[in-house]
């Protein structure tokens, strides 16, 4: 890389706040062959819109907490004050992930849900409690944590049922339930515990996918491919998230890229058995229709050389 346009990203990387700007120049390294730049910096872009998406989130709930309630407090043991505070801790949590590209997702989405929950709380508001808990169930989701899932589903069926009644001490009690779920979802030690492999498995999905891009299907680095697949817990014999550590970027490692990018390329290798490859290249067709996969490149399935298992 010439000084110059070192001594730019470097500058960028250190300073650069605008993700659009980042995503541009990353756009124009990549297309130069300088993938691993490239990745850096779409990597910052994607933590700094998780940040501006906390912090939205962070003024959302201020305003909630500032703000009279919209009706006088409906009797039952739900406070609408205990609620806020969970939302508090709850973005205070997704302040502290935004950094990381897996976990800001799940984060921002559980802090959104909290404040929706804290409004509810405060204005008893049934319809506003089942906006909560829809959100709240998503969040879960997203985090995949299975006791938060279970928390949101019947903090879901309460509001629901506030719905249906027009229950005021429903919707309250929802909205606790929600909040609660989502400080569940969020738990500061399952986040100081996936961080670091979050981070650095989204590096690695970043770096394998500019390659392809730059390169084109086979002419990618495989050993970048086998990097990622070995940290999602692949091995030569044993398939993990990514399939088997064998450096073939096919359906399975793509769906795994996108846990952590917005936009992968279409797999290059697909499986060999003729009903297998069918089989994949219509799911992944599928997938692509309902809008759950956003890839970048043609898929090249008519015309591929090298297909695996």
């Amino acid at each position: 890389m010439p000084p110059e346009l070192a001594a730019q990203v470097a500058d960028t990387l250190a300073r650069g706040t605008d993700p659009a700007k980042l995503e541009a120049l990353a756009a124009d390294l990549a297309a130069a062959g300088f993938t691993d730049a490239a990745a850096q910096l779409r990597a910052k872009a994607m933590a700094l819109r998780a940040q501006q998406t906390v912090r939205d989130t962070a003024t959302a709930i201020q305003q909630t907490m500032e703000g009279p309630a919209a009706a006088p407090p409906a009797p039952g043991p739900v406070a609408p004050a205990q609620v806020t505070a969970i939302a508090r801790q709850v973005v205070s949590t997704a302040q502290q992930a935004a950094t990381d590209p897996q976990l800001a997702q799940a984060t921002a989405q559980a802090a959104q849900a909290a404040t929706t929950a804290a409004r509810a709380a405060a204005t008893a508001n049934p319809t506003e409690a089942l906006r909560a808990a829809e959100q709240g169930l998503a969040a879960a989701q997203t985090a995949a944590s299975a006791p938060a899932v279970q928390q949101a589903a019947a903090a879901l069926q309460v509001a629901k049922d506030a719905v249906l009644n027009q229950d005021p001490t429903a919707a309250r009690q929802a909205a606790a339930a929600t909040a609660t779920a989502m400080q569940t979802a969020v738990t500061p030690t399952t986040i100081k515990l996936t961080a670091p492999v979050a981070s650095r498995n989204a590096e690695l999905a970043a770096q394998m996918t500019e390659n392809i891009r730059s390169k084109g299907c086979w002419h990618e680095d495989r050993s970048l491919v086998k990097s990622f697949q070995a940290a999602e817990g692949g091995t030569a014999t044993t398939a993990g998230k990514a399939g088997k550590m064998d450096g073939f970027y096919g359906p399975k490692t793509a769906l795994a890229a996108m846990a952590y990018l917005p936009k992968v390329p279409a797999p290059c290798y697909w499986p060999s058995n003729t009903t297998d490859k069918a089989r994949a290249q219509k799911d992944w067709a599928d997938l692509i229709r309902a809008g759950k996969v956003t890839v970048g490149g043609a898929v090249r399935s008519q015309t591929m050389r090298r297909v695996h298992a």
